[in-house]
């Protein structure tokens, strides 16, 4: 045992000694900082980029709007994150998202798709930058479906109506009231129409 505290005391000695000259020291300290900054112009470009991209595929005359916004809603209801607020009731889950600057209420929509379809719960999200309420539901047979709730406005007003299937999910737009619904349904078979 006190051979092993030698040689632990050499060592911490030897340690303590032991210095990096200070050009040294201050080229490490250099690089160090030009890692972060470029991982940081990275993440700025990246940023920019998708800023562009956005705003290209939402301005742009030659691009669907409701395929923009389509894909937006299919990314978040993919991702399948977990409720912030348990609610089984409209009234319980629009005073859990208490920041919505609306009244959360039941949908009604369009053909009666949600029919046999439960309230699990919701969380805060956005549909083109507008605070929203995204609400996850599921059947008897489990069968999930994600519906998204924000105020309408001059942009997704003209979505109302539509319907983008993507990848084993229907995504259908509908304006109730003085508010914009977003729903996305998985399905296997084709939905009627409106």
């Amino acid at each position: 045992m006190k051979e092993r505290q030698s040689i632990d005391h050499q060592v911490r000695r030897y340690y303590r000694v032991q210095k990096l000259d200070d050009e040294r020291l201050a080229a490490m300290v250099r690089g160090g900082r030009s890692r972060r900054r470029r991982r940081v112009l990275r993440l700025a470009a990246a940023a920019a980029v998708t800023a562009v991209v956005t705003s290209l595929l939402w301005w742009f005359p030659g691009i669907d709007r409701a395929d923009a916004v389509a894909a937006e809603v299919l990314l978040n209801h993919q991702k399948n994150l977990a409720s912030d607020f348990e609610a089984t009731t409209w009234a319980a889950l629009d005073q859990g998202l208490d920041r919505l600057p609306f009244t959360l209420e039941g949908p009604r929509a369009p053909g009666n798709r949600l029919a046999g379809f439960g309230l699990l719960g919701g969380r805060y999200c956005s549909i083109q930058a507008q605070l929203a309420a995204q609400v996850k539901l599921v059947d008897g047979r489990g069968k999930r479906a994600t519906l998204y709730v924000t105020e309408r406005s001059e942009t997704l007003d003209p979505l109302a109506g539509q319907r983008r299937p993507r990848e084993g999910t229907v995504i259908e737009f509908w304006v109730q009231e003085d508010l914009f619904f977003a729903l996305a349904i998985d399905t296997a078979e084709e939905l009627p129409a409106f």
